[in-house]
């Protein structure tokens, strides 16, 4: 059984760890996301410290010196956009007969890419119809994402769709203190 403890980060370092893991995670974030579902799914002992990026400690930065990198951006160019869709419709083919990339349970690949799909369906609070009408056109995919929601690890961290709206329109308003 997994132990999971949330707490957020003070000016000084938390003592080490002997019996368990320690994740510094800033919500939303979906790399962090990734390593949640990977500890849970491993049913391993950890704990989470939750860190503001605007407020990040002196220690953390020095036992991170990567904090300041950027993403890269999204595709945004059509003959990039037309790959892209024809690399995820090849991937979620291989699917076929069974409901995840590790079997009949999700497995690594599915919890790695997992982050990112969750994200997806904030797009249904723009428009409910037109994502729902999208679903045809990756059917293997769409089918793929509805068995990683009614996963148990899934469940346990799972952001609702406008939870994640509310979240990137406030980032984006700059409300939030932080631009994404």
């Amino acid at each position: 059984m997994s132990f999971y403890q949330d707490r957020s980060v003070g000016h000084l370092p938390p003592p080490g760890l002997s019996d368990k893991l320690r994740l510094y995670h800033v919500d939303m974030n979906p790399y962090g996301h990734r390593v949640l579902l990977i500890l849970e799914a491993k049913k391993a002992k950890y704990e989470v410290y939750k860190l503001d990026p605007l407020r990040l400690p002196e220690w953390f930065k020095v036992k991170n010196p990567r904090c300041n990198c950027t993403e890269p951006s999204t595709l945004r160019s059509s003959p990039k956009q037309l790959v892209l869709n024809k690399l995820l419709d090849f991937l979620f083919s291989i699917l076929s007969g069974t409901n995840y990339f590790s079997g009949h349970r999700p497995g690594m690949l599915d919890y790695m890419i997992w982050p990112w799909v969750e994200r997806l369906y904030l797009l249904r609070c723009v428009s409910e119809q037109k994502f729902d009408s999208k679903r045809g056109l990756f059917p293997n995919f769409a089918d793929w994402a509805d068995q990683m929601q009614l996963d148990e690890v899934v469940k346990k961290h799972a952001v609702s769709p406008q939870e994640y709206f509310d979240y990137y329109r406030n980032a984006r308003t700059h409300s939030m203190g932080y631009y994404i």
